[in-house]
């Protein structure tokens, strides 16, 4: 259950819950949310991706993985790993891991970066009318995707 602290019934119905927990005989975990990159930005990085990735032809997934993260924001998404046997590998985050200046900053390498070499006009985070118009255009081609 997620409780907002601010909010006095919030508070009275986690100290109920919290109090049968510890009164029970089976063991829980409690933890604090840690709320990520917003609701909005995610929405906004998803239809960045998909229209980018009618524009150019290729796959959703492709777009996201090789483009918007490995080529525009390395610096940000990929991580190296270790296998059990020692063999480090790269691998990629999700955006779901970023902070919400990270993805700022990578909404905003994308948009720039994509606007010079492809030539390919994202809309910006508050351009709602041409954001619109994109997903206009991402459904008229979502087969592709």
């Amino acid at each position: 259950m997620l409780y907002d602290p601010r909010k006095e019934i919030d508070k009275a119905q986690a100290i109920q819950n919290f109090n049968k927990l510890i009164d029970g005989s089976k063991p829980f975990r409690i933890e604090v949310k840690q709320f990520k990159r917003t609701l909005n930005q995610n929405d906004f990085w998803h239809l960045c991706i998909d229209y980018a990735a009618t524009q150019m032809q290729v796959t959703k997934r492709y777009m996201s993985d090789e483009i918007f993260k490995r080529y525009y924001n390395k610096d940000i998404f990929e991580v190296v790993k270790t296998m059990r046997s020692g063999k480090q590998y790269k691998d990629l985050k999700s955006s779901k891991e970023l902070t919400v200046e990270q993805m700022a900053i990578a909404l905003t390498r994308v948009i720039n970066g994509l606007r010079e070499d492809a030539e390919i006009v994202l809309p910006d985070p508050d351009q709602r009318k041409y954001q619109m118009e994109c997903e206009i255009e991402v459904e008229k081609n979502k087969y592709r995707l």
